[in-house]
């Protein structure tokens, strides 16, 4: 099992953060070693391993948890994901909380001529609004209690109920 070269293949094709490709790799080596019905030896040397290969891939420029981390966010914020579940999004890939914070700041900052990120919210609400046809995006008659069904999905997809109530009385 050859991981450098699993490494390698992996960041070709996809974007990835450290804790996540070390994820991946842990995943081969499992596979790897249920395939050839054997246990794992020594894992404290494949740990190693594993880590070197990561700095290696830093070193190079393969792997940038802080271009990840913006990139992420400008994707997700552009397809109206709320800030909270981008940091729970990040953070579930390993993402250093303080990286997506700065991360969030500067894509937030930059998203409405440098007003504040209430605003940058309000917008990425507008998008989860026109995405999930919310409100007047919404293309056929709705329930009775549809405004309150609005309200509830743009909660749940993490905006506060004040940016909800703002999106959905603004539509």
């Amino acid at each position: 099992m050859n991981l450098y070269q699993a490494a390698l293949n992996y960041v070709a094709r996809y974007a990835t953060s450290q804790e996540n490709l070390r994820r991946v790799l842990w995943r081969k080596v499992h596979r790897d070693a249920a395939k050839s019905e054997q246990g794992i030896e020594d894992a404290g040397n494949i740990e190693q391993e594993i880590s070197e290969i990561i700095t290696r891939l830093i070193s190079i420029g393969a792997i940038d948890d802080g271009a990840y981390a913006a990139t992420q966010v400008r994707t997700l914020r552009a397809r109206g994901t709320s800030a909270r579940h981008v940091q729970a999004r990040l953070a579930a890939k390993g993402i250093d909380p303080e990286i997506t914070i700065a991360a969030l700041a500067l894509a937030d900052s930059g998203a409405d001529d440098g007003s504040e990120s209430q605003s940058a919210e309000h917008a990425a609400a507008l998008a989860f609004a026109k995405r999930r046809r919310l409100g007047s995006y919404r293309t056929r008659p709705g329930k009775p209690d549809q405004h309150q069904r609005d309200l509830a999905a743009l909660c749940r997809a993490g905006f506060s109920f004040a940016v909800a109530k703002e999106v959905i009385g603004a539509l």
